[in-house]
């Protein structure tokens, strides 16, 4: 980690350091600097200049970059990096030991949450064995198991599992405990059960394991299970799950099975000859082309459209949040019976002498169901009121008579 022989200090830096290019050998403190730990943001080195120079160094660091600012924490003696402290003595020895923040909560997994024993029962083995890793004195490690054993004792754990995995972890060779492991090697041919942890699975989990001799003594069973199943657990939804969610849906898979964009007929209803099948559609005015986003057809629910007919460039922009092929019948049956509360048949009653069957209609958007469950039909009004200002359907050719606001407030 990092040599604090005087004068010179071990340094602390918190910050974007790899963006201040400090590792540049231009920089006219490269050669003062003695790496001995670097991550994204933490690091730790060996200064090899005064304390005058320290404090030049870190106003020339944040003198690079007005945006970035970086802290500086330097001792002579000792510092705290990440989880350790690291100190010197008058002899020049590296001590570590373990570092926790006053501000620190135990944090420790309760005894009695509800996870696999085996799971709870490994946790403070664990932690005593980092203990025995970090903590190069006898002494240290006793003091800090002490404090370890009290946070233990105060997340309900059981003193005999704790006074156990202490024991176990002070009888390891701490140089042992430096050394890399590799993983394991699993039995091949050992089956794995998985499944979500719950009072059903490790009741699965025993009767497996009382009644597995019976499945052994059979002649037929034992050849196609040589080995007892290993039970896996995997973590089951927690309240957190349940309730809260995130804000971006989860990415689909895609595959060659999906619908594709556009607008569709169904095939399946009397008013499919009216829908108009395209993948974009026009602005009658200035001729600028929109992309639809969305597959839609005549059961497509909510859905802002745009009436026409065979007039040039007349138009009705509407919405509906039901399915579009009942919106549809409705504006039909509205010219037939020259009903004056739709505009689109008062035209059709004017100049086409109530044929329904010139009328046509072409879907702009689908409103799709909002994240965390907001209003979708005030999203519909909100997206009809912006394609009637887009395309300029308050004016003629346009039928629409109005605009609405109040969606927005």
């Amino acid at each position: 980690m990092g040599c604090c022989f005087s004068p010179n200090y071990a340094c602390l830096y918190l910050g974007l350091w790899e963006k201040l290019h400090v590792l540049n050998p231009v920089n006219p403190f490269y050669n003062c600097i003695t790496w001995y730990g670097r991550f994204i943001d933490d690091l730790c080195f060996v200064f090899k200049g005064s304390e005058t120079q320290v404090l030049e160094f870190h106003n020339y660091l944040n003198s690079i970059n007005t945006n970035i600012k970086l802290s500086l924490e330097y001792s002579k003696h000792s510092i705290d990096f990440l989880d350790l402290t690291i100190s010197i003595d008058q002899e020049g020895h590296l001590h570590t030991t373990i570092f926790r923040k006053k501000t620190s909560r135990n944090t420790i997994l309760r005894a009695d949450s509800f996870h696999p024993p085996h799971l709870i029962d490994n946790i403070p083995f664990g932690q005593f064995q980092r203990l025995r890793r970090i903590c190069d004195d006898d002494y240290d490690f006793n003091e800090k198991s002490n404090e370890m054993s009290d946070r233990f004792i105060e997340r309900a754990y059981n003193p005999d599992v704790i006074a156990q995995a202490r024991t176990r972890a002070e009888s390891l060779n701490r140089p042992d405990t430096l050394v890399k492991r590799g993983r394991k090697t699993r039995n091949q041919s050992r089956p794995i059960f998985v499944t979500q942890y719950s009072v059903e699975a490790r009741q699965i989990s025993r009767i497996i394991q009382d009644n597995w001799a019976i499945i052994n003594s059979d002649p037929d069973l034992r050849h196609v299970f040589p080995d007892r199943p290993l039970m896996s657990f995997k973590r089951a939804p927690t309240l957190r799950d349940r309730l809260v969610h995130s804000h971006l849906p989860p990415e689909k898979k895609e595959s060659w099975l999906r619908r594709p964009i556009g607008v569709y007929r169904c095939m399946n209803c009397p008013h499919c000859s009216h829908v108009i099948q395209s993948k974009t559609f026009a602005d009658y005015k200035s001729k600028k082309v929109y992309k639809i986003k969305d597959f839609i057809n005549c059961n497509t629910t909510f859905v802002i459209y745009r009436l026409s007919c065979p007039c040039e460039g007349v138009f009705y922009i509407g919405r509906t949040k039901r399915r579009l092929r009942d919106r549809l019948a409705e504006h039909k049956y509205a010219i037939r019976t020259g009903n004056p509360e739709y505009q689109m048949a008062q035209h059709f009653q004017l100049c086409h002498d109530k044929n329904d069957s010139l009328l046509k209609i072409e879907a702009l958007e689908h409103v799709q169901p909002l994240d965390r469950g907001g209003d979708r039909l005030r999203k519909l009004n909100q997206r009809e009121t912006f394609w009637i200002h887009i395309l300029d359907a308050l004016k003629y050719p346009g039928l629409n008579e109005d605009i609405e606001f109040k969606c927005f407030l």
